[in-house]
């Protein structure tokens, strides 16, 4: 029928979210520094991803012109939040650097 792939944030990256309610149906919604911290973690980058030749907004087509300044520093503390978590993941680091 078609494949699914499961992902799992760690639990010590699953905080700043609201909990809301639709048709009486609970249901957590992120901001949307939170919500692109959280794709970026969870998504699959190629392997032969090269750095200096990989435009990361571009590739995704991330519409980043709304992302406020407001919105930038709520990423960036993600980034500090995570360090020791992030350590070991060298897709991490590579999108804080650059």
């Amino acid at each position: 029928m078609g494949a699914f792939v499961y992902r799992h944030i760690q639990p010590e990256l699953y905080f700043d979210f609201q909990i809301r309610e639709a048709y009486g149906v609970p249901y957590a919604q992120a901001s949307v520094a939170k919500s692109l911290f959280d794709d970026l973690y969870l998504r699959t980058l190629p392997v032969e991803v090269e750095p200096q030749r990989y435009n990361l907004a571009e590739e995704l087509r991330l519409n980043l012109d709304g992302f406020g300044q407001a919105e930038r520093e709520e990423f960036a503390s993600y980034g500090l939040k995570s360090e020791a978590i992030r350590k070991g993941v060298r897709k991490m680091r590579w999108i804080w650097t650059n």
